[in-house]
């Protein structure tokens, strides 16, 4: 019961924050201790608020509740804040107005979405729902508690319709590339992705289809908006890859990669690049696939899941036990593996796939209404739709306003994502007819799912530092930066490797701090951890640097090049004396040599149309590296075959209405062919 208080008391007190909860003036509610120590706090509140209390009297014995009213206009806040700090007091608060309600949102078709709040309203049973608007009395979605921007990466083989008005501000952009400058700005391996990637043909060109717009409206269609339906989530980002099949393996693997490197980078960067993405939805498969015939397939849930992100998977539609006849993805063994079959508006499994090994639970998913293509909105059933249901519950979840968890995702994502599974699964609504049938015997409800991950968050924990990171380093210096909640102070410590830390204690207003006192050439490891009070947080994962100073070999540049020279570059190394560059030809076993103080050479007098074998090595007054590994480059005059300069192919195009051979020169002979379905010789 103390442990339900507690959170009812974060609950309100987040809303407070986020919504100016209105409340009481001149009153309160306050928890002691003990029965015998009232008049002592009755006491104590008339001499922090300087005003007599009109009354306080008791309003729950068992929990030693007590209703206070003051006689004068007082500042409850400042009571709180010096309340808090009176040995008899176990919890103060204000008296908040409390309403009637559930969060119904204004979409003008919410009505007839049953999967989110069943009335009967389709001939259905009534509460046979995930409990949608109870779950978003607590939160709707959007970021988590700790600002991150939450993503749902929705994989698809015809993309998805990401101008739908009720769906274009939910879809995830990268904002760290330039759309259509053919250039991988964000350094991620892909070229112009800002709206996505499509594994088809590789580039960021997503389109629009009718099965990825109507999973895109059940995880994040746009909620209270006025117009169309609402998703799991009110507000979610949701990132689309295309182009995979499940005919084709190697598209799979490729289309997880990507959320995969996208999560990865987010982890690596503290959030400074990549996307927090938390779950992928895959409403597709292969029917008895078999998983000991697809181990890479099944391997890379784990690999995602150690990541953080927990993959959710559509069995089959036919009325089969998947357990004996199998099935991918949702036969796969992996933990990081949700495998959902489909409930209509009676709750009852609607013909779809089951197995109590290896489907986890069920989703609404028959008859649902969705969004769809061209601005439009249709009725549509299958296993397709019941499996983003629970994706988008994923995210929702992450968006529960509890910092504790997420810092706690944040050290521990694959941990994290195992508790995301153990909230779907145990907070099911039992089902008589599912028994058996699902591992959990259950529906999803969203809102038991909330809860539980509520009541196990501890509000008075003292929250680790997060988002970490090291900039500006030099050989002696780097910069620390970190983000906190509620914690005090700040304790930053180093060390070298297997070293004795150094700890400074800072102020918790500080964010950022310079450590000067660094050894040149040498590996630290960096952790933060907060104090509240004489409460500690967990010690945040180390993250290592190496200072500047180290003798290495630079990166070299081929900046240009001629028929006999090839100019060279490369940024300077701090402790540098000297630089010697060797070269031969590749074939060749005499090496020139070429000592020099500067960051650039030009190697001249060389062989035309010659391959030559380059390597470098860094000289320093205590030190010297080894050569480089060598790089290869081909002076000029090797003929028009090599050097001319020719149009690339149009990956995107599929016909010759696009391209096409013009003409053929050949000894000075010229054949014409045109737009005539490739080259001919008449």
């Amino acid at each position: 019961m103390k442990k339900l208080l507690a959170t009812l008391l974060f609950i309100v007190g987040t809303c407070l924050t986020a919504f100016s909860q209105s409340f009481q003036p001149n009153e309160l509610l306050v928890q002691i201790k003990s029965t015998d120590q009232a008049r002592i706090v009755a006491d104590k509140l008339i001499e922090i608020g300087g005003s007599d209390l009109i009354f306080f009297k008791s309003i729950s014995a068992p929990m030693r509740i007590y209703h206070a009213k003051f006689a004068n206009n007082v500042d409850l806040d400042a009571i709180i804040k010096t309340a808090f700090g009176v040995s008899e007091i176990q919890v103060i608060q204000k008296n908040h107005h409390i309403e009637e309600r559930v969060t119904i949102p204004n979409d003008t078709d919410f009505g007839n979405q049953w999967h989110l709040n069943n009335t009967g309203q389709t001939g259905g049973t009534a509460d046979a729902d995930i409990d949608a608007p109870e779950a978003w009395d607590i939160t709707t979605g959007g970021n988590t508690a700790h600002g991150d921007t939450i993503v749902v990466c929705i994989i698809e083989s015809q993309g998805v319709d990401i101008n739908h008005p009720d769906l274009i501000d939910n879809l995830w952009k990268n904002y760290g590339e330039i759309p259509a400058n053919g250039i991988d700005d964000d350094n991620n391996g892909y070229i112009d992705d800002f709206d996505g990637w499509h594994v088809g043909n590789n580039t960021g060109t997503i389109t629009a289809g009718s099965h990825g717009t109507r999973v895109a409206g059940m995880i994040g269609a746009i909620g209270n908006n006025a117009q169309g339906i609402s998703g799991v989530n009110h507000r979610v980002k949701m990132m689309v890859v295309q182009g995979q099949s499940a005919s084709n393996e190697a598209s799979v693997i490729a289309a997880y990669t990507y959320p995969l490197l996208m999560r990865q980078k987010y982890n690596q960067t503290n959030g400074a690049e990549g996307a927090f993405v938390v779950a992928t939805n895959a409403s597709w498969g292969i029917n008895n696939g078999q998983p000991s015939n697809s181990p890479l397939w099944c391997g890379f849930y784990d690999t995602l899941g150690v990541a953080g992100i927990l993959n959710i998977g559509a069995t089959s539609n036919s009325n089969v036990n998947v357990d004996v006849v199998g099935d991918l993805p949702t036969a796969c063994p992996s933990d990081y593996l949700v495998a959902v079959t489909m409930t209509n508006s009676t709750d009852n499994r609607a013909g779809s796939g089951y197995g109590p090994i290896h489907i986890d639970l069920a989703a609404p998913g028959s008859s649902v209404l969705l969004t769809n293509t061209n601005n439009t909105y249709t009725t549509t059933t299958g296993t397709s739709f019941a499996t983003p249901c629970v994706a988008g519950a994923v995210a929702l979840l992450y968006s529960a306003p509890c910092a504790d968890f997420i810092s706690y995702a944040k050290t521990f994502p694959d941990s994290a994502a195992l508790k995301m599974r153990d909230l779907l699964l145990d907070n099911v609504d039992l089902i008589s007819s599912l028994a058996g049938e699902v591992g959990s015997g259950g529906r999803l409800n969203l809102f038991s799912s909330v809860q539980a991950l509520m009541n196990s968050c501890d509000t008075n924990a003292c929250i680790t530092p997060y988002a970490i990171s090291l900039s500006n380093t030099t050989d002696t210096s780097t910069t620390v930066s970190w983000q906190s909640n509620n914690n005090t102070n700040i304790i930053l410590s180093y060390a070298q490797t297997n070293g004795v830390p150094s700890s400074i204690v800072l102020p918790s207003t500080t964010t950022a701090y310079v450590v000067s006192d660094l050894t040149p050439c040498t590996t630290y490891n960096f952790t933060i951890q907060g104090t509240c009070g004489i409460d500690s947080s967990n010690v945040s994962t180390a993250i290592s640097i190496t200072s500047d100073g180290c003798c290495t070999n630079p990166l070299v540049n081929i900046d240009d090049k001629s028929e006999t020279s090839i100019d060279l570059s490369w940024t300077a190394i701090l402790y540098a004396t000297n630089y010697v560059i060797r070269y031969q030809p590749v074939s060749g076993s005499a090496w020139t040599y070429d000592t020099i103080t500067g960051t650039n050479i030009q190697l001249a007098n060389l062989d035309t149309c010659t391959e030559y074998e380059i390597q470098i090595q860094t000289l320093c007054s205590d030190s010297s590296e080894t050569y480089s590994d060598s790089y290869t480059v081909i002076t000029k005059g090797c003929g028009i075959c090599y050097e001319g300069f020719y149009c690339n192919i149009n990956p995107t195009a599929v016909s010759t209405q696009f391209e096409w051979i013009e003409s053929i020169t050949i000894d000075g002979i010229t054949e014409t062919t045109g737009n005539n379905n490739g080259y001919y010789h008449p």
